[in-house]
């Protein structure tokens, strides 16, 4: 399931404003959620897909760090 949290406004882009969940028997988690450190931090760096973002983003405790790729 792809959730946009700010709808129709821009950018419309995953990893900033358009994340991705995976449903599970237990709930919810977000795309790659399971990966290693180092796909998610390729898979969320600049001009990437964007596609770990929300992973790295809980990963590093809610926190957007310097290394977060979708700004």
């Amino acid at each position: 399931m792809r959730v946009d949290i700010n709808g129709a406004k821009g950018p419309n882009k995953v990893g900033h404003d358009i994340f991705t969940f995976h449903r599970f028997e237990g709930g919810i988690q977000p795309d790659m959620f399971n990966s290693s450190a180092e796909t998610i931090n390729s898979y969320c760096a600049r001009n990437s897909s964007g596609d770990s973002c929300l992973a790295k983003l809980m990963r590093d405790g809610w926190q957007f760090n310097n290394d977060y790729g979708c700004w």
